[in-house]
C-alpha cells in the first residue's frame, strides 16, 4: 500500500516501496499555552475487513474459472457492523472488474444493511471515503439474502485497466447470521462459476522485485483511532506557531509504554514503533490474517518474520478537544497533516464545514484541513477526522497550530 518511507511508481509510481533511512522531522518543543496528554484509543462501533495482499493483482489471483479460480479475500462468520476496505494495483494484462460478495451459508435469510460505497481506479486513494462518507445513508438499504444465495456489496465490472491503482470502500450490517465475505477480480463476471478457492496469505515476490508478504489483509474489530481531550488554553504571549503535546513512548524492548515522554511539536502517527521511535504507537491497528495469524505492528509476525510494514490504511482518525481564549484578541487555529518526505499521502478528510473532501499531501508537504477561530474569552469545541487512503506513504506528521 505504498510503505512505510517508500516512493513506488507505476505509470509515475514504482510497484515496489523499499524501506530505507532517513533523518526525522525534529521535535522540538514550542514553548506558552497548555500541553496536552495525547493517547490515541481505538474504536468506532463497527469492524474493518481490510484488503491489501496480494497488492499487485496477476491472472492467477482472478476469480474467473478459467484463470484463477480465486478469492483474494475470505472471511467467515461476518455479522454486525461492519466496513471493507482494499486497495490493489491491477498486473493482469488487461483490464479487470473487481467486487466484494457476500455469500448466506445459513438455514435462513438474514438482513444486509448497505449504508454506502465509494471506488477509485487511480492513485487519489481518498475519493472512495470522500464519495462514501458524502452520500452516507442512515439506516441505508436493507436486503434479505435467503440461505445459499448472495449479495454483492460492492461490483465494478472492467472498471480497471492493466497498471492501474485501485480501491475501494463500503459500509454494511448483517442482522440474522454469520455470513461469508469474499473480494474477488475478475476479467468478466460471467466466467465466475460460484465456487472459488480462497488464496491465503500471498507471499510472492513480484517481477518487479516487490515483496507481497509486507502488504497484508486481515479483520480488526475497530474503525477508527481517536485522540480525545486534546485541550488547549492560550493567551496573548503565546506565539503562532505549533501548540506542542506530550505522549509516551513505546519501548519495544519492554513490550510497554511510558518509559520515557516526548514533547513535541505535532506527533507521528501511521508508522509503528520499529519504523519510527517517536511515532506515538497507540494508533496502531493490528489484524487477524486468516490462515496466517495476527499481523501485529508491535512484534515480529509478517511473512519474513520482520515488524510488518503497517501505515494504517483505511483507519479514520479524529482528533478533538477544545481551546480556551484567555486573551484579548481572537485567534486563528488550525489542525494539520504533513506527508513523509519520501510519499505522497491520498487521504480524504472532513473539513470544519462537515464536508467531505480527497486530495493528495505531495511528499513533506503540510495542509492545514481543518481550521476555526477562539474569541478572547471564548473556548470552542473542535473535532478533525481523515483517512490515509492508497496508494500512499505512511509516518504521517500531525499538529494543531496557531496561524496568527
Amino acid at each position: 500500500m505504498r510503505k512505510e518511507w517508500g516512493v513506488c511508481v507505476t505509470n509515475g509510481w514504482s510497484a515496489l516501496v523499499f524501506i530505507v533511512s532517513i533523518a526525522l522531522i525534529p521535535l522540538v518543543e514550542t514553548k506558552g499555552a497548555t500541553v496536552p496528554e495525547l493517547r490515541y484509543v481505538q474504536g468506532g462501533g463497527r469492524a474493518l475487513i481490510y484488503v491489501n495482499n496480494p497488492e499487485q493483482i496477476t491472472t492467477a489471483d482472478l476469480g474467473d474459472s478459467n484463470y484463477g479460480d480465486a478469492a483474494i479475500m475470505r472471511a467467515t462468520g461476518v455479522q454486525g457492523k461492519q466496513r471493507c476496505y482494499f486497495e490493489h494495483l491491477n498486473r493482469t494484462g488487461f483490464t479487470i472488474g473487481y467486487g466484494i460478495q457476500l455469500y448466506n451459508p445459513n438455514s435462513t435469510s438474514v438482513t444486509v444493511t448497505v449504508q454506502g460505497s465509494g471506488f477509485e481506479a487511480s492513485t487519489q486513494g481518498g475519493q472512495p471515503f470522500a464519495q462514501m462518507f458524502g452520500n452516507y445513508s442512515t439506516p441505508g438499504a436493507s436486503y434479505t439474502v435467503g440461505p445459499g444465495r448472495v449479495l454483492w456489496l460492492l461490483r465494478r465490472d472492467a472498471a480497471v485497466a492493466n497498471n492501474t491503482f485501485f480501491s475501494g470502500v463500503v459500509d454494511f450490517s448483517v442482522d440474522g447470521g454469520g455470513v461469508t465475505i469474499n473480494h474477488i477480480a475478475y476479467r468478466s463476471f460471467g466466467a465466475l462459476d460460484g465456487s472459488t478457492r480462497y488464496i491465503g496469505y500471498v507471499q510472492r515476490i513480484e517481477p518487479d522485485g516487490t515483496h507481497e508478504a509486507r502488504v497484508y489483509k486481515g479483520l480488526n474489530p475497530n474503525t477508527m483511532a481517536i485522540a480525545a481531550d486534546l485541550d488547549f488554553v492560550i493567551g496573548d504571549s503565546d506565539p503562532a506557531g505549533v501548540l506542542a503535546v506530550s505522549y509516551p513512548n513505546y519501548d519495544l524492548n519492554a513490550g510497554a509504554y511510558g518509559s520515557s515522554v516526548v514533547r513535541a511539536n505535532g506527533w507521528y502517527t501511521n508508522i509503528g514503533p520499529a519504523n519510527n521511535a517517536n511515532a506515538v504507537a497507540s494508533d496502531m491497528f493490528a489484524f487477524d490474517l486468516p490462515g496466517w495469524g495476527r499481523i501485529d505492528p508491535f512484534a515480529r509476525s509478517d511473512g519474513e518474520g520482520k515488524y510488518p510494514n503497517l501505515g494504517n490504511w483505511g483507519v479514520v482518525y479524529v482528533v478533538r478537544g477544545k481551546v480556551t481564549n484567555t486573551g484579548t484578541r481572537t485567534r486563528q487555529l488550525s489542525v494539520n497533516l504533513k506527508a513523509n518526505p519520501s510519499a505522497s499521502a491520498a487521504i480524504a478528510y472532513r473539513g470544519s464545514d462537515g464536508v467531505w473532501r480527497s486530495t493528495v499531501v505531495s511528499a513533506g508537504s503540510n495542509i492545514r484541513y481543518y481550521s476555526f477561530s477562539v474569541a478572547p474569552g471564548g473556548t470552542v469545541n473542535y473535532e478533525a477526522s481523515f483517512v490515509l487512503g492508497g496508494p500512499s506513504g505512511g509516518n504521517l506528521l500531525q499538529s494543531v497550530a496557531l496561524n496568527n
